[in-house]
């Protein structure tokens, strides 16, 4: 049975521990940004619009534009627990103001060379390594990997996760090792967009409650596979199956040159269960990155996912697709400037017999952006002005039923000025 109730009091459950009055205003902490955007774009129909493009805007969008707008709430609730809020506005796609986090941290005292760390709510998993600023947006680029993207998109944990971090400086050695455990409910059509609209790359975040619009494929209409599909996911609130999930992982860091993640995902979905519209899919992958300090204060990233995801029907299998990812960052300070280079490469498989359902993909992304941190505007906080081109390279076989030619060019030039708070 789906039911929206489970997930949704573990998402809110970081702002009903923290409501008003709860704490003195000091123990209040409101961070943000704004983002202004002016861009040029040459591309295909964007999939905010159901088209199949692989960037955020297309011609139909006005040259000057919201990129972003984040708030970040915390409520220090005793001296080791905290909550947590994330609010943002993109567009208007579906409601101007939505919720991306919700939490309740809670850092015990450490009376060893052990740290511990356990949070429940809405939250990303601890998978990229480039989306460290507040709000989960990156330093380094404006838009976000492929993989990240992806994770903007369809991934985030409604649950519980244990994290322990065995510090090496208390025990002489230069080795720190992380190891964390979470298990989750909801996130069961994880893989929707993925199949049926294949990687992008651009800085949107999906919100908790929040639906993402998919492309008007035949495969759902009334003669088609799978007519009970809605023409558009839930990604993060749909508990379908009562399945629980869960991710685990290691992180290893070597002084502060090397960091080394592995995580393994799975969120264990029944592909046989549906209501109003929306399946539960069975997706699994495993996640690669490695953060390694460069000669002259450059540093680079490296990116990896692979994993598979599947739904179905009673009759046998409907989708059934591979899917890959690789993204290599270089990015080097230069006084107040930055510049970062990333490149990606991308990949979906299918491996279904449903013909009217093509879901094979292939592409690549260059990634070259330019930052300006600017002086502190009082005590108004600070802005930084940022450049960016991304061309994105991809035949999508999917394309041919829209009219359009299979393989295709996309690019965005995008001027950023962004006021943080």
């Amino acid at each position: 049975m789906r039911s929206r109730d489970g997930p949704l009091a573990v998402a809110l459950l970081a702002l009903s521990l923290a409501g008003p009055g709860s704490l003195p205003a000091t123990e209040v902490s409101v961070t943000g940004l704004l983002d202004l955007r002016a861009m040029a774009v040459e591309g295909a129909p964007s999939w905010l619009r159901a088209g199949l493009g692989k960037l955020r805007y297309d011609g139909g969008d006005e040259p000057l534009d919201l990129g972003t707008a984040l708030v970040d709430l915390r409520w220090r609730l005793l001296p080791t627990v905290e909550a947590r809020a994330v609010a943002g506005t993109w567009d208007k796609v579906d409601g101007a103001l939505d919720l991306t986090e919700a939490y309740v941290l809670w850092r015990p005292v450490p009376r060893s060379a052990y740290r511990w760390r356990v949070r429940g709510g809405a939250f990303y998993p601890p998978f990229s390594l480039e989306n460290t600023d507040p709000g989960w947006t990156s330093p380094y680029t404006v838009s976000f990997s492929a993989i990240d993207t992806w994770i903007a998109e369809e991934v985030r944990t409604l649950g519980i996760e244990t994290t322990v971090t065995r510090m090496g400086k208390y025990l002489r050695s230069p080795h720190d090792l992380t190891a964390n455990l979470a298990i989750f409910q909801g996130n069961d059509p994880l893989g929707a967009l993925l199949s049926w609209r294949g990687w992008a790359l651009h800085d949107r975040q999906t919100g908790l409650f929040e639906r993402l619009p998919l492309a008007e494929l035949p495969a759902f209409g009334p003669e088609g596979s799978f007519p009970p599909q809605a023409s558009f996911e839930e990604p993060f609130l749909s508990e379908i199956d009562g399945r629980t999930g869960y991710y685990g992982g290691l992180q290893w860091d070597f002084r502060e040159r090397s960091r080394l993640r592995l995580h393994h995902y799975d969120n264990n979905g029944d592909p046989l269960a549906i209501e109003d519209g929306q399946w539960a899919w069975d997706t699994r992958f495993r996640h690669l990155g490695w953060q390694l300090a460069l000669p002259g204060k450059a540093m680079g990233i490296l990116q990896v996912v692979d994993g598979s995801t599947e739904m179905a029907g009673f009759a046998g299998v409907l989708v059934l697709a591979d899917f890959t990812a690789r993204a290599l960052l270089l990015s080097r300070p230069f006084g107040p400037h930055r510049l970062s280079v990333r490149y990606d490469d991308f990949e979906v498989v299918d491996e279904d017999a449903i013909p009217d359902d093509p879901n094979d993909e292939d592409g690549h992304a260059w990634t070259l952006a330019w930052f300006r941190e600017g002086d502190p505007i009082g005590k108004w906080g600070s802005w930084r002005i940022g450049l960016e081109l991304l061309s994105v390279t991809s035949r999508r076989p999917a394309r041919s039923i829209f009219g359009e030619e299979p393989k295709r060019r996309e690019e965005l030039l995008q001027l950023s000025l962004e006021w943080r708070f």
